[in-house]
């Protein structure tokens, strides 16, 4: 018999700071990331919008029958599996408990659970660089809605906790996978020797953000196009901007005021950026694949292109061991932290 819901072995293991936080149930990893656009000659633009990876393996090679596996196994998602260890009959699937307690699933698929070498969350309420190993190879898929109107402000859920609801349909929603990049043997390898990975922005373009993975903190290194050629993209951050600080909980603050410079569009920019980033709050986050813990990561990016400023504003919300679940940016000029107006809104859905 195969057991795909069985909880794994930490390795390694997830550990943190101190406010707990309720954890539900296991749900599957949700890797990926987006970073802001670059248009100098444009009034708008998008602020940080990033996606996080859980503590995971990348998911399991696509199949569509059992001789596609070397386990001799298709499960019904498309994914190979693995067998039961022959010990391992009596272990319950891990989301028995879950339901023995009365936990609403939150949507989940039916067999969404935590896949094989993945971290565990331990509900401290504080979120290490552990929990969020980021890597080339990573890919989860996220629902997407712009321009749409929807209030980030926390609210009081029907159970009587405190959250926000984006687990129902909006506007123009649309799925699409999400996946980290490797940087070896790129164009623009040479010009980021530190990089961990890139990853493509929001949905609207197809440049790419590289990142490198500090022990410290996950830093944003530049902007690229995913071609070289004559309207090529190559804009650096000096100092690189410091996305998320590890560790962090609620109440924790951060800032970055860098200097950006390169080709865009093969035209030379140079332009200044302040990013601004405050754990501002912690609750229960749904979304169409299901119910998270997660801190909320509030992030301005000023923007000062020549006498040109602008202000957007993110809220992240991070839960440990699967990073960031969804993101919400503003429209250019939201000069409130909550607001109902959003550019972009994604979320993890199955």
């Amino acid at each position: 018999m195969l057991r795909r819901n069985m909880l794994s072995p930490v390795a390694p293991p997830c550990h943190g700071g101190s406010r707990a936080l309720r954890w539900t149930r296991p749900l599957r990893y949700a890797p990926g990331i987006e970073a802001p656009m670059h248009r100098l000659l444009a009034a708008t633009a998008l602020p940080l919008l990033l996606w996080l990876g859980a503590c995971t393996e990348t998911a399991s090679p696509a199949c569509r029958s059992g001789a596609d596996c070397p386990s001799g196994i298709c499960l019904k998602d498309g994914t190979c599996g693995e067998p039961e260890s022959p010990d391992a009959g009596d272990v319950p699937p891990a989301d028995a408990g879950a339901q023995d307690a009365g936990v609403e699933d939150g949507g989940l698929a039916p067999d969404a659970g935590l896949p094989a070498g993945s971290c565990l969350p331990n509900g401290d309420g504080s979120i290490v660089s552990a929990e969020v190993p980021l890597r080339a190879g990573l890919q989860g898929t996220f629902r997407t809605a712009k321009n749409v109107s929807w209030d980030s402000a926390p609210k009081v859920l029907a159970d009587g906790g405190t959250g926000w609801d984006l687990a129902t349909a909006l506007p123009g929603d649309a799925s699409e996978p999400l996946q980290t990049l490797p940087v070896a043997g790129t164009w623009f390898a040479s010009d980021f020797a530190s990089a961990s990975y890139a990853a493509k922005l929001s949905s609207s373009s197809e440049l790419l953000g590289v990142f490198q993975l500090a022990p410290d903190a996950l830093l944003l290194l530049g902007v690229v196009s995913p071609e070289d050629g004559l309207f090529k993209t190559n804009v650096k951050y000096s100092p690189a901007v410091k996305v998320l600080a590890f560790p962090f909980e609620e109440n924790d603050t951060w800032s970055t005021a860098s200097t950006v410079s390169g080709l865009y569009e093969g035209v030379y920019s140079l332009y200044s950026e302040t990013w601004t980033s405050r754990v501002d709050g912690h609750g229960e986050l749904r979304t169409p694949l299901g119910a998270f813990p997660v801190l909320r990561v509030h992030t301005t990016v000023d923007r000062l292109v020549g006498a040109l400023f602008t202000r957007t504003r993110s809220h992240a919300f991070v839960s440990e061991c699967f990073g960031t679940v969804a993101t919400v940016s503003s429209n250019a000029g939201e000069m409130q932290v909550d607001f109902s107006a959003a550019a972009e809104v994604r979320r993890l859905s199955p």
